[in-house]
């Protein structure tokens, strides 16, 4: 079951709700990113057979949710925050589970 967090950087106050990295479920396999362009974190699908991990597909192919170009990078907690850059996000509750 993947689980979704609330994120917020204490320099910035950027706020998003994505999983921090992997997150797994019966039917996909997402993994959080950042966009050098957009500047903002987003959860993609990187699998629809997330039992099987050579159906990974690389995050290069994917394009931004936001503004569509091939910047997506792979990103996971505590890593720095998107927008600044200065702090990293600090992990608050979990906001919902999915699966």
């Amino acid at each position: 079951m993947g689980e979704i967090y609330s994120f917020r950087c204490i320099a910035c106050s950027y706020e998003r709700q994505v999983s921090g990295g992997p997150g797994v479920g019966m039917t996909s396999l997402t993994q959080t990113t950042r966009c050098d362009v957009c500047r903002q974190l987003f959860d993609v699908e990187v699998s629809d057979r997330p039992w099987d991990q050579l159906s990974k597909i690389s995050i290069r192919k994917i394009p931004c949710p936001n503004c569509e170009g091939f910047t997506l990078k792979r990103w996971d907690h505590p890593g720095p925050c998107p927008r600044c850059g200065r702090s990293p996000l600090d992990r608050g509750d979990v906001i919902k589970e999915w699966d």
